[in-house]
């Protein structure tokens, strides 16, 4: 886990640091829906089911990786506030590198100053837990769904799926969330257009 940490934050400052760009990007997100729980050890196995509610805050950089004038491919770093409703386990922190594709090359809507776009994203990195329940967590998430871009802003409306891996040495114990997702993301330029 450690040295996932490591190349996280090293892959991330070599991005965000890349000249190539000059559009950064800083977001908020929330997210609602459900977890569904799958703990099984020695002595048996049980599902369980939460409702979920997640708040996140990302930076990055969009660059134009597919060889035109349009940077609608976005590297970013984010951290994750996700509140579980449950007593046990409370809430749960994830920080992550993503990546995320506003499909420019597929408009549905484009003009000047307005388009709406499909969009996918990956996010890789880790979780803790707040009350100490578990060790920190391996956690993968994945987005699909509309963006809104507007002058130098964008809306997004998506579906996220999100996987936890906790950490347990004697069980099994993982997350897996579904949740729908709303962003919005403000682009500042950072140099000569």
């Amino acid at each position: 886990m450690k040295k996932l940490v490591t190349s996280l934050c090293m892959l991330s400052s070599l991005l965000l640091a890349n000249e190539a760009s000059n559009l950064m990007s800083i977001g908020i997100q929330t997210s609602t829906g459900t977890t569904n729980r799958t703990f099984e050890n020695t002595t048996g196995s049980r599902d369980e089911s939460f409702d979920l509610k997640s708040y996140k805050i990302l930076v990055g950089k969009d660059f134009a990786i597919y060889g035109t004038d349009a940077q609608t491919s976005r590297f970013y770093l984010a951290y994750k506030y996700n509140d579980l409703d449950s007593d046990i386990f409370g809430s749960y922190n994830t920080f992550s590198l993503g990546y995320q594709e506003n499909m420019d090359y597929l408009p549905l809507l484009n003009t000047q100053n307005h388009k709406i776009l499909p969009l996918i994203g990956l996010e890789l990195g880790y979780a803790t837990a707040d009350n100490g329940f578990s060790e920190d967590a391996f956690s993968s998430e994945f987005n699909a769904g509309l963006v809104y871009q507007f002058y130098n802003m964008e809306l997004s409306l998506a579906y996220t799926y999100n996987y936890v891996s906790w950490n347990n040495s004697d069980a099994r114990d993982d997350f897996n969330n579904n949740q729908v997702s709303l962003g919005f993301t403000y682009k500042i330029m950072t140099g000569d257009q």
